[in-house]
Formats: structure tokens, C-alpha cells, sequence
């Protein structure tokens, strides 16, 4: 027993000292807006005009850091910071977008990354991920020259995908790297705790449980884009 924990202990000294350490990062955004124009015609009467959609804008920032262990083999962790802006009328037949809805995550996801095809300098990977994130909301609603913060429920989300991507070897140590969030696999876990006050007296808290499988699930734009660099 000595000797087989003796000799494990010297492979895995051996791999992390033959692995290479890589940094980088992705970036992933969206946009969507628009608004609807419309014309009602009858007999003796006739009107134009527009009504406007919401606004939505998603920003997501991942610094990411780990070990390529071998030509196929990599692990890592990666961070998480993802901002998600809706804008919205409280009037549709008036451009005034007085409110707005912001949700923050933050979170966290180790990867073990293995390369499934390569052909020179372009490799199709696997990663397989456990994504930990939380995120707060809150609305700010704009009227009669005052404004009003909310405070939305909190959320916590864990789970498990399988998310395949692109790379693409630059230089010996640039690499780009796009992840197709859209082609992704796996299980996302999400609690919502929810503080009510019915009256001044009386509150109300309970806990809003979900569960998401399948293809494309968490994900918020079809690919990132990012750069790593191996030392």
C-alpha cells in the first residue's frame, strides 16, 4: 500500500511538473431591441404609430486560468461576471424607458478540458464543467421626478455541462478559443429565496426551486470569444 501511494504521489508530481500553465479570458455580448409600427385603418378613422419593445443588453467577463497537463489534457478554473440590463416603458406608446431591471452573476467554474480532434493548428475540445454562480437583481422604476430602487429575490445556481468549443494555435503560445454555449449539455440546479412583507408585522420568505436539463441550457449567447496564453 506504501508503494502504490509512493508511486501515485511521484506520477502526479511528475504530470504538474511537466504541465504548463495557461491564463486568458472570454467575452460574450448581446443586444436586443427593437419596436413595433402599426396602422388601424376603419371607416372615417386611420392612426399610425410605433409601440416599443424592451431593451436588453448581456455583458459576460471570464478570466480564466489552469494546467495543460498534455497535448490533449487540460484542467482549470475559470470566474465568472455576467450583467444582464433589460430597459422596458411603462407606457408602450411612449419612448421613455423610465425602467430598468438589472441582474449580476458571479460565480465560479472548475473545467477538465480534453481535446477530441486536432488537425494542425485547429483543435475541436470537450469541457466538462461545475458551474457555481449568484446573482442579485434589482429594478429602478423612473416617474414624476423621483426614482425607486427594488431590491429583487436572490439567486443561487450550481450544475454539470458538457460544453464543446474551437481552438485555434496562433503562435506556440497564443491561442484563440471560442466555447459554443449554444451546443452545450448538462443540469442546472437554481434556488430563489423570495422575502415578502404581507404587512408591516408579517413576512413571508420561501425558497423557489428549479431544475434545467438538456441542450443549451444557462446559456445566454451562442459563442464566446477569448484568447489564452501558455507560458
Amino acid at each position: 500500500m506504501k508503494r502504490l501511494l509512493l508511486t501515485l504521489a511521484f506520477a502526479i508530481i511528475t504530470l504538474i511538473g511537466n504541465a504548463q500553465l495557461f491564463i486568458g479570458g472570454s467575452i460574450g455580448t448581446k443586444f436586443n431591441g427593437g419596436n413595433v409600427d402599426y396602422t388601424i385603418t376603419a371607416p372615417n378613422y386611420s392612426e399610425e404609430g410605433v409601440q416599443y419593445l424592451n431593451r436588453s443588453s448581456y455583458l459576460n467577463v471570464a478570466p480564466v486560468i489552469g494546467y495543460k497537463m498534455s497535448d490533449n489534457i487540460s484542467f482549470g478554473l475559470r470566474l465568472g461576471y455576467t450583467n444582464i440590463t433589460t430597459k422596458s416603458c411603462s407606457d408602450n406608446f411612449k419612448e421613455n424607458y423610465d425602467i430598468k431591471n438589472t441582474v449580476l452573476h458571479y460565480g465560479f467554474a472548475a473545467f477538465f478540458r480534453y481535446t477530441v480532434f486536432s488537425f494542425n493548428n485547429l483543435k475541436i475540445f470537450a469541457d466538462a464543467e461545475l458551474p457555481v454562480s449568484f446573482a442579485t437583481q434589482k429594478d429602478v422604476v423612473e416617474g414624476n421626478n423621483t426614482t425607486v430602487e427594488v431590491n429583487a429575490p436572490k439567486q443561487f445556481n450550481f450544475g454539470v455541462l458538457i460544453v464543446p468549443g474551437l481552438m485555434y494555435e496562433l503562435t506556440e503560445h497564443l491561442s484563440f478559443v471560442s466555447e459554443l454555449g449554444l451546443l452545450n449539455f448538462g443540469f442546472i440546479h437554481q434556488r430563489v429565496k423570495v422575502t415578502e412583507e404581507a404587512d408591516p408585522e408579517t413576512t413571508l420568505s420561501y425558497v423557489q426551486k428549479n431544475n434545467e436539463y438538456g441542450f443549451g441550457i444557462n446559456n445566454h449567447v451562442q459563442a464566446t470569444i477569448g484568447f489564452i496564453y501558455t507560458f
